[in-house]
């Protein structure tokens, strides 16, 4: 066993790039390979310490123990809640195995939300129960049971008013026991009279467009429009149900823009990257505030210029563990390391028109320059004295490491296009009329 555990050591070190001669203050270097695999071993495992992980759970334990023996196992198993899982380890496991025993669960998670009736409490409850059954500390059934009941509970907590801290984006309200109308109706009070922010925001739009036109949601819904958090997603939604709004916040937020270009091509890719701007409505001319002229006058891409060099390393040269242990005598290590380069150079004649002002707030050239670079390591393998070959599985040495660690691949077809066209649409939306419209927002 002993044995095994130095081996898969050291082969982790050499898929590191190689192992360090200098553990733990030891150093040197041990020219028999034998005597080098069994110190290395040996050093390795005395080396071991806890990861950090294993030491966070230790910790967690530890904390727990000391809540069990002030007469709180509850306490104790909330404690491990988050270390519950199908790969928990098997002492933690055990420990809450008789932490169960001692306790009656459901009754502890009732009592809990009970004492606290909120959403946050009611998941925490929920999260513990399914954490222990994946870890198969509770049965299928045990933890079915648990789920029930505490839905039953805060179902009857909500549908009384007992509470109005258990919203729609709580985990527990997608119970089963939540899901009558009665209980519904309420969530949707309680999220609605709350903080809203966009996902909360877009939960009531969308349980509101279930409703029938005219319905307490939608009337509850329609006081509090100018309190929810609307993005661009959320909007077509909510302009089914109150189309004179959304239509007055579109031109209260948004800036009405029109791109003329002789080339096609061109005011097809600056409307496709100011769509992506949620403050930026695309429109015709005759409905515009800003006017957008632009013609291309250059756009020189250059080809990529790829070489790919073979770079060797006699077993001299490589890290002395893996050489001794993974390539045969007198073998060599070879890769293949690609590198490459292009370039995009452009000139756009811009002008801008603001038509609130009836004022041209930019006309002039736009010129830039972008490029990319990359390199890449590439079929790594042993190539031996007979010409033989064998893929490899770590660095040869630090002079690879520093070469491949931080390998890249060729750029995407249209990366540096989207990237020019992303510096052309900043430059635009810095000018006069689009700083207005995000005066118009705050």
């Amino acid at each position: 066993m002993l044995a095994f555990v130095w081996w898969r050591a050291i082969l982790r070190e050499i898929e590191r790039g190689g192992l360090r001669f200098v553990l733990c203050g030891v150093g040197g270097v041990w020219k028999k390979p034998i005597v080098l695999a069994l110190m290395a071993g040996l050093l390795v495992v005395a080396c071991a310490q806890k990861s950090p992980r294993d030491a966070m759970l230790d910790a967690s334990i530890n904390a727990a123990r000391v809540e069990l023996a002030q007469g709180k196992p509850y306490s104790a198993l909330k404690t491990l809640r988050n270390n519950f899982s199908a790969n928990t380890r098997e002492d933690i496991a055990q420990f809450g195995r008789e932490l169960v025993s001692s306790i009656n669960l459901t009754q502890d998670v009732l009592q809990d939300f009970r004492s606290d009736p909120s959403g946050h409490v009611a998941d925490a409850g929920l999260t513990l129960v399914r954490n222990l059954k994946l870890a198969g500390i509770i049965t299928a059934e045990q933890a079915e049971r648990a789920e029930r009941d505490l839905g039953q509970a805060v179902a009857a907590a909500v549908a009384s008013g007992a509470t109005a801290e258990v919203l729609l984006d709580d985990e527990v309200a997608r119970l089963a026991p939540m899901q009558t109308d009665a209980v519904r109706a309420a969530l949707f009070r309680n999220t609605v009279s709350g903080r809203l922010n966009s996902r909360r925001s877009s939960m009531l739009v969308k349980v509101a467009l279930d409703t029938r036109k005219g319905s307490p949601e939608r009337r509850l819904l329609q006081q509090n429009l100018s309190r929810l958090v609307i993005d661009s997603k959320t909007m077509p939604d909510l302009e089914k149900m109150f189309p004179k709004y959304v239509a007055e916040l579109r031109d209260h937020r948004e800036v009405l823009v029109a791109v003329r270009s002789a080339d096609r091509l061109v005011r097809d890719d600056l409307e496709k990257t100011f769509k992506r701007d949620r403050n930026v409505r695309i429109v015709d001319e005759s409905h515009a505030e800003v006017i957008i002229d632009i013609e291309r006058l250059q756009w020189t891409l250059s080809p990529p210029n790829e070489s790919v060099q073979t770079v060797q390393y006699a077993s001299y040269n490589v890290n002395i563990l893996a050489s001794t242990l993974l390539m045969p005598r007198n073998a060599t290590y070879v890769y293949e390391l690609r590198t490459g380069n292009a370039s995009l150079q452009y000139a756009f004649e811009l002008k801008v028109q603001d038509r609130e002002n009836k004022k041209v707030v930019f006309d002039d050239l736009i010129r830039g320059r972008e490029s990319t670079s990359w390199h890449q390591c590439i079929n790594p393998r042993i190539v031996n004295v007979f010409g033989g070959t064998q893929p490899a599985s770590f660095m040869a040495n630090a002079h690879m490491q520093q070469i491949c660690g931080g390998s890249s691949s060729a750029p995407q077809q249209g990366a540096m296009e989207r990237t020019a066209y992303g510096k052309l649409y900043r430059r635009i939306i810095a000018m006069q009329p689009f700083v207005r419209a995000r005066e118009r927002l705050r």
